[in-house]
């Protein structure tokens, strides 16, 4: 048994020895060279064609994910607020508080889920923008 633990052990060292050898070689590549924007591609079609390429489909998009994401905010601050009456109104008996409590506790954890995706929206939206110059 101490054999095969031993060769784990070193199969698991060597994997991450080889990461690490090799991470400098993937950190330090050059972008290819490429062909051009694929928004500014797509920016002359609009155009040729006579559609308003003013208004960017990532702020479109944008708009979208912000609302839904506001929606689903109120949502869970309205069950926040609804766990918190039943609560209230349970009158001592245990089975009604706790699952007053629970949907609570749903409400929290949804609302945390949201500002999650709504953080990480944010970021990978900022990120992108950088990337393809929109702003």
């Amino acid at each position: 048994m101490k054999d095969h633990a031993k060769m784990l052990l070193v199969r698991i060292v060597l994997f991450f020895a080889t990461g690490v050898l090799l991470f400098p070689f993937f950190a330090f590549a050059l972008p290819p060279k490429g062909p051009p924007n694929p928004i500014e591609i797509l920016n002359n079609a609009g155009t040729a064609a006579g559609i308003d390429t003013e208004r960017q489909i990532g702020t479109i998009v944008g708009g979208v994910i912000q609302a839904f994401l506001t929606a689903l905010g109120i949502i869970f601050v309205v069950l926040i607020v609804f766990g918190g009456f039943r609560w209230m109104l349970a009158g001592g008996e245990e089975k009604k508080a706790k699952e007053a409590l629970g949907m609570m506790m749903q409400g929290v954890v949804g609302l945390a889920i949201v500002l999650g995706a709504y953080a990480i929206t944010a970021f990978v939206t900022g990120a992108l923008q950088k990337v393809v110059n929109l702003r």
